[in-house]
């Protein structure tokens, strides 16, 4: 296959999925809700101070959002972080050596699959929890682990724990994945102190109790 026609399979496959999502924009307007939860993270967003049950991550951003006084423009950024995400796993598989056929066969799912566009058009964490996390792991998956990358994957990954208390775990998992790799103080010292951001003002207590909710 001819350079300049390497990526046409991904192309064909995502032009249908971001079809998808405007579908699902026009017919379920302006989101899509789980009920309690989802008035719990608009609650916190009118009020970003850290609480007792709930993480703050994505009330942040609802908080950052709300200039535009829209739940569709929530909804509008959570589907293009998933197909970013897509994206971003597809470049990813290329530079790992895989045809332009073999990454996109991979990446079909996170196009595809209607619980992650379910997602996308709720509002909940779920989706900037998904996009966080694995993006985190791809920074640190690189062939030669820096301090600047393994700040980055740090700092995602902790933006991921404040995001969804179960990101703490994912964060642990780095840290070992870091010391089994041998990567070095510096870059394991990037991803410990860029983790701590999950710690950021939260108060005695509160992580104990928030991952009694997840």
């Amino acid at each position: 296959m001819l350079p300049a026609n390497r990526h046409r399979a991904f192309l064909l496959a995502l032009i249908p999925a971001v079809v998808l999502r405007a579908l699902a924009m026009a017919g379920y307007q302006p989101a899509l809700w789980f009920w309690a939860d989802s008035f719990s993270y608009l609650r916190a967003a009118a009020d970003p101070v850290p609480g007792t049950f709930r993480p703050l991550g994505y009330s942040l951003l609802l908080a950052a959002l709300a200039p535009g006084h829209s739940l569709a423009l929530v909804t509008v950024v959570q589907h293009v972080l998933g197909v970013g995400l897509a994206v971003a796993v597809y470049v990813l598989l290329c530079r790992r050596g895989l045809p332009g056929w073999g990454a996109t066969v991979v990446t079909m799912p996170l196009l595809y699959d209607e619980f992650l566009i379910l997602l996308e058009h709720m509002i909940m964490a779920d989706a900037l929890f998904t996009v966080l996390v694995t993006a985190g792991v791809m920074a640190l998956s690189r062939r030669a682990v820096t301090p600047l990358s393994a700040g980055v994957g740090g700092a995602l990954l902790g933006l991921g724990a404040i995001t969804r208390t179960v990101g703490v775990a994912v964060l642990v998992l780095a840290v070992v994945f870091a010391l089994l790799r041998r990567t070095g103080w510096r870059p394991l010292a990037g991803l410990v102190l860029a983790g701590r951001c999950r710690w950021w003002r939260t108060p005695p207590g509160c992580t104990a109790r928030a991952a009694r909710s997840g």
